[in-house]
C-alpha cells in the first residue's frame, strides 16, 4: 500500500509519528548538551520520552479505531 492511497486522516497520523521520531532525536541531543551530569541527562530524556510516548499512543488509538485525531502538533 502506498502512502498516497491512505485516507487523509491516516496520512496525518503517520506524519505525526514521523515528527515524533525526529523530536526524539532532537530532544536527546538537546538533553546531552544541556545536562551537567549523567543523572540530569537521564532525567531529561525520561521526561521527554514520556511525553512523546503519550502522544504516540494517542496516534496509535486513532489509527486502530479510525477516529479523528485530537492532537495538534
Amino acid at each position: 500500500m502506498k502512502y498516497e492511497e491512505l485516507p487523509e486522516n491516516t496520512q496525518k497520523q503517520i506524519d505525526k509519528l514521523k515528527h515524533y521520531a525526529q523530536t526524539i532525536q532532537s530532544d536527546v541531543l538537546d538533553s546531552l548538551e544541556s545536562a551537567e551530569s549523567q543523572e540530569e541527562f537521564r532525567s531529561q530524556v525520561d521526561s521527554n520520552m514520556e511525553e512523546i510516548i503519550s502522544k504516540a499512543q494517542k496516534v496509535r488509538e486513532v489509527l486502530s479505531t479510525g477516529k479523528r485525531s485530537v492532537l495538534h502538533v
